[in-house]
């Protein structure tokens, strides 16, 4: 009996440590920045992608939010989301080191009815912000560029027309 009690625990363990790798290398191979925070605001697992996103080494684990990131707005939605206990989509500017605009995705850890912890992903969504402003700036530009020559001809037809009623007719 004992010996079975050890092979199942030993393959149990196997099985949890292979789940534990491969989760491990999903969130090592996300683009998006993903943090895990206790129910304190304490940083328990910070992906690459999030500590390149804030410049950070790996020793931002065990640290509050707020400490490691210095954006005060980061800390308002976590604290928001822990007070809520509700999902939190939110769009950002912060400077790290340059203003980029990012899109957090925070949803509250439950275990049953206690509130364990959070989880945000962070989309940079800089790079759109951009082409839209400039797709905005092209339209404004395109149509502006339109209204002066129809302007222009408006202009001239206005012209001929009041001419053609003042002039005598030809014989």
């Amino acid at each position: 009996v004992l010996n079975e009690m050890a092979e199942k625990t030993e393959n149990q363990l196997e099985r949890i440590s292979a789940e534990k790798n491969r989760l491990d290398t999903i969130l090592r191979g996300m683009g998006e920045g993903v943090i895990v925070t206790d129910d304190s605001g304490i940083v328990t697992l910070a992906n690459p992608a999030f500590r390149a996103l804030f410049s950070l080494d790996q020793s931002c684990i065990g640290k509050a939010l707020i400490e490691i990131a210095r954006q005060p707005s980061l800390n308002n939605a976590l604290k928001k989301v822990l007070d809520s206990r509700e999902e939190l989509l939110e769009e950002m500017v912060m400077m790290v080191p340059e203003e980029k605009n990012i899109l957090t995705h925070w949803v509250p850890l439950m275990e049953e009815t206690t509130l364990t912890g959070a989880v945000a992903v962070f989309h940079d969504i800089t790079d759109l912000k951009m082409l839209e402003k400039i797709r905005k700036d092209f339209v404004a530009n395109v149509s502006h560029e339109l209204r002066t020559p129809v302007s222009v001809i408006k202009g001239y037809a206005e012209t001929i027309l009041s001419e053609g009623k003042t002039l005598p007719p030809e014989k």
